[in-house]
């Protein structure tokens, strides 16, 4: 999949060349992180120092960066989703926390609508869930929410990598 830039991307309007976190195909520069210290990362990288200073995401893609020029539609990052993603960098086990493969934040399981892991309990009618082709009424009643990178409905915008709200 690749994301294709907006119209309203910041740097587009000025026509000047600049790689974005939203696009799938990553070939970002490597530095060490002024976080952390950790070498030979790029700009998903995400550790408590970063995470603690984020101060975008994207609106179209719900990638989050510290810098509003690593991504298309840089939005003032909300305090709640700032502490989630916090809380799911902490409670990130041994194996680091489950990051979602579409806006790379780390997330609780079973993740985004966008990148579930499964099985899951559907959160409408209790069901065990092995692939994305559920659908119950039960969940859609209570879906106030809709992807805007793969369409998927979701009850909580947390559910979703970039949530629009339903009317």
């Amino acid at each position: 999949m690749h994301l294709i830039c907006a119209p309203d991307c910041v740097h587009c309007k000025e026509n000047i060349p600049h790689k974005h976190l939203c696009d799938e195909e990553h070939d970002l520069e490597r530095f060490t992180c002024e976080y952390c210290g950790e070498e030979n990362v790029d700009l998903l990288h995400l550790c408590p120092g970063k995470i603690q200073n984020l101060a975008y995401y994207c609106s179209g893609c719900g990638r989050v960066a510290v810098e509003p020029d690593n991504i298309c539609n840089p939005e003032p990052i909300p305090e709640e989703l700032k502490e989630r993603i916090a809380k799911n960098f902490e409670n990130k086990g041994i194996e680091g926390p489950h990051i979602c493969r579409i806006c790379f934040q780390p997330v609780n399981a079973p993740g985004h609508v966008c990148d579930q892991q499964y099985p899951l309990e559907c959160p409408g009618c209790g069901e065990i869930i092995t692939q994305e082709n559920h659908m119950c009424n039960e969940f859609i009643e209570k879906a106030h929410y809709s992807c805007l990178i793969c369409g998927r409905l979701g009850i909580s915008q947390y559910d979703l990598c970039a949530p629009l709200k339903l009317v």
